[in-house]
């Protein structure tokens, strides 16, 4: 048996997976779905690591402890189940999500056919069980799966964030957009895996590398998830699923109204206006029974507030809360805002704040101030979410901008 120093890191990142399982579960959250789903999807991934790291130290197994490969394939769906946990508010753990284990039944099929006239009393590496041909058909099937379930994972969390992005101003928490970020890793991931197995299927690479390649990947998956995971805040506090509420109960007509003060009927109802809202948004407000005069009106309204009041500068500031100071609806301000603006209410607000800032840093009198302290004044709760709305409308850093503008400024003077 042969133990190199990177097996032994290895076997000690293998260690600390499993320890992190045990510290998500004993988190002490009102997320307790999401982290059974999270302490899951890290331990799945830490189980064929475990496996791979044993054959690459030469350590034969018995052939049954091979089956637990087979779990692997639960990777896509704990992953796809945790997105959802995290962008539902009405999510639950229930019988009916045992259907995603359907998706083991080709794979165990396969192994089963592999036990066939197998001695399973004498111990064999990997390699020989699977045989150098069907072990690549074998990861293929998984990670068309594992790469299935990441794509409908990234939909539901581009869904989420069009649905907060229609109702709040500051969605820093909220936006999962590391979760994104996991999501499109996972894709090319799996696309690079495809590559390697068909270049081995057609006999131009060998198993090895690709082994050394899923052991640093897994490692660096099970960390990445592990930490941002922990890290994130409860999305759908109580606040955030009344403002929504709020903001789509008056789409839905009057048979699905929810019931004053019954809070068990928030959450699913949220659940309809995500996708509804997701899916029909564009059609649902050409079909609208709002007049073109009414919508022009209110657009006038909405703008004269805007740059009269400023009720950007508040950083907490919602869509119900806009509507009323307009004395209007939720829904019909936000149809109003995709309608004339074709941005959403996150889009509008933001776009405001940064032309707050631009008169703000295009003045003299605040040169010497820092970039926070602009941002935190015209209603951004991060420098970061600042910057990158500033760069979006503004097509520049705030820096750029505020040197640009006193640049000119100077040659202004200097020609006087």
């Amino acid at each position: 048996m042969a133990i190199d120093w990177f097996s032994i890191a290895l076997i000690s990142a293998i260690s600390q997976g499993f320890l992190l399982c045990i510290v998500i579960l004993s988190l002490n959250t009102n997320q307790k779905a999401a982290n059974l789903l999270l302490a899951a999807t890290v331990a799945l991934n830490t189980i064929p690591t475990a496996i791979y790291s044993f054959v690459r130290a030469d350590i034969t197994l018995h052939t049954l402890v091979y089956g637990s490969l087979l779990l692997t394939i639960l990777k896509g769906p704990a992953l796809y189940l945790y997105v959802r946990s995290l962008t539902e508010a009405g999510f639950r753990l229930s019988k009916d999500l045992l259907k995603h284990l359907l998706v083991m039944v080709p794979s165990t099929a396969i192994f089963l056919y592999l036990l066939t006239g197998i001695d399973l009393n004498e111990p064999m590496s990997i390699y020989q069980f699977f045989g150098q041909l069907k072990l690549p058909l074998f990861n293929i099937y998984v990670n068309m799966v594992i790469m299935f379930y990441s794509i409908a994972a990234l939909i539901k969390l581009e869904r989420h964030t069009r649905l907060i992005e229609s109702a709040v101003s500051v969605t820093d928490s909220i936006n999962l957009n590391w979760l994104k970020g996991l999501m499109i890793f996972m894709i090319v991931v799996c696309s690079f895996h495809f590559g390697l197995d068909i270049s081995h299927l057609l006999g131009f690479s060998s198993i090895e590398p690709k082994s050394i390649v899923v052991l640093v990947l897994n490692l660096g998956f099970i960390y990445f998830i592990s930490f941002g995971g922990m890290r994130q805040p409860r999305i759908f506090t109580e606040e955030l699923q009344s403002v929504l509420t709020v903001a789509w109960s008056q789409s839905h007509p009057p048979s699905s109204e929810i019931p004053e003060n019954d809070s068990t009927q928030i959450a699913p109802s949220i659940k309809e206006s995500i996708e509804a809202e997701s899916i029909t948004t564009h059609a649902k407000y050409q079909k609208s029974g709002m007049e073109p005069t009414r919508l022009e009106g209110t657009w006038k309204k909405l703008t004269e507030l805007l740059e009269n009041e400023k009720p950007y500068l508040d950083d907490e500031l919602t869509l119900p809360q806009l509507a009323e100071l307009l004395g209007e609806k939720p829904h019909d301000l936000s149809q109003v805002i995709n309608s004339q603006s074709g941005n959403n209410f996150y889009e509008l607000i933001n776009g405001c704040r940064v032309k707050e800032a631009m008169r703000l840093l295009a003045n003299p009198v605040h040169k010497k101030r820092k970039m926070l302290d602009i941002a935190t004044e015209v209603g951004f709760k991060s420098q970061s979410t600042f910057y990158n709305q500033f760069k979006k409308h503004a097509e520049m850093t705030p820096r750029q901008f505020k040197d640009q503008n006193l640049e000119a400024l100077q040659t202004e003077v200097a020609q006087v």
